[in-house]
């Protein structure tokens, strides 16, 4: 089945986090990946670059721009999208193939939350097909890191990881006032003191 023949035939709803690159405080414009084609997500799937590039497009060509909301909520938020484009090879900032996404933020209180890191990354909601395929990992039980800055601060995190590939938990390090993240999933940790941490997995 082609890209286009794939979605017209979609019936599974599907949704994917991906975290804030840059974040102009000037212009109030925060830009980050959208989806980087041919990595597992958090619910174990992943699009092809020829799949990501139509789903890009198609958010574009259906004038979809204004259509931001804030966790699913389905109520549009005053941002709009004011730049997309896919990472072509040699990108110094984001993966080949990627969908990178910057949106203006007309609201103060809502950039606010953005400043702060209580909103810190992308979350993509669609209708897709799902085919099976089969992959190769690199397995590694545990991993250490730093998580990204979110609220003046970031933390060393571990986590350990089963041969499946799932996260079997985790937490970080202490923080300044002595707070911790538990870890429970693999885009971000869990909430506490009112933020969240980005990470990266290798």
């Amino acid at each position: 089945m082609t890209p286009d023949e794939l979605i017209a035939t979609a019936s599974d709803q599907s949704s994917f986090q991906v975290a804030l690159k840059k974040v102009d405080a000037k212009k109030h414009i925060a830009t980050g990946i959208v989806y980087v084609p041919n990595v597992l997500d958090t619910h174990d799937e992943m699009m092809l670059a020829a799949d990501v590039e139509l789903m890009a497009h198609r958010f574009m060509l259906g004038l979809k721009n204004n259509q931001i909301d804030l966790m699913h909520g389905n109520r549009v938020v005053q941002a709009t999208a004011v730049e997309s484009f896919i990472a072509r090879a040699g990108d110094p900032d984001y993966p080949e193939g990627a969908w990178v996404m910057s949106i203006k933020v007309d609201d103060a209180k809502l950039w606010g939350d953005i400043e702060s890191g209580k909103y810190n990354g992308y979350s993509v909601e669609t209708y897709i097909t799902k085919v099976d395929a089969d992959v190769e990992l690199t397995f590694y039980p545990h991993v250490f890191g730093h998580t990204e800055k979110t609220d003046g601060h970031d933390h060393v995190f571990f986590i350990q990881i089963d041969a499946d590939g799932k996260i079997n938990g985790g937490e970080t390090s202490a923080g300044e006032d002595g707070h911790v993240h538990k870890i429970t999933f693999g885009t971000a940790t869990d909430m506490a003191e009112k933020h969240a941490h980005r990470y990266r997995l290798p």
